[in-house]
């Protein structure tokens, strides 16, 4: 009698998944993604990366802040991409967005250029950076330099005001 092989069960490459507040249970974010995505919020608030979406980055400051944890859950798999975008709308739509920090309401979006996607970010942030922001100040000065050479290479200069928040202020037109 010969041994055949086992086939390998794959796995669907593509999936929808929900960031979980630990301290609640409560979903605050879906996705859709592949390979390790979902893990990507986490490991992106933790190396102070300018965030893309506020409410999230909110979120994960308030759950840390308060020793709270992450939980990640996967909802659904599948192997066609455009059913994973389609389950992550439905799946955003039967939460209710305004219950999320999603931005969107899921599905494929329209992207800006990334150039216009970073001068936006660093917008963004610099306009919500203060320089007693909590726990995070020790980075200030660095992020604060960082936004700076950025917005400079879209003709911004960075002035702060009499509060100590940072001003960009755009040069020419």
């Amino acid at each position: 009698m010969t041994d055949k092989p086992k086939a390998k069960k794959l796995t669907p490459k593509y999936y929808v998944y929900a960031l979980i507040d630990s301290r609640n249970d409560e979903m605050f974010y879906i996705g859709k993604g592949t390979e390790k995505r979902m893990y990507h919020h986490v490991r992106n608030w933790k190396s102070l990366s300018i965030p893309s979406n506020h409410k999230k980055y909110d979120r994960l400051c308030e759950i840390f802040d308060n020793q709270g944890e992450v939980k990640y859950k996967v909802l659904h798999r599948t192997n066609d991409e455009d059913e994973a975008y389609e389950t992550e709308k439905e799946i955003i739509k039967s939460i209710g967005k305004k219950n999320l920090t999603n931005i969107h309401h899921g599905g494929r979006i329209k992207y800006i250029p990334q150039d216009e996607k970073n001068r936006t970010k660093a917008l963004k942030l610099l306009l919500r950076l203060k320089p007693n922001d909590g726990t995070r100040s020790k980075s200030y000065p660095a992020i604060r330099e960082c936004l700076t050479s950025c917005l400079a290479t879209f003709g911004y200069i960075v002035r702060e005001n009499k509060d100590g928040c940072l001003i960009p202020i755009k040069i020419g037109n």
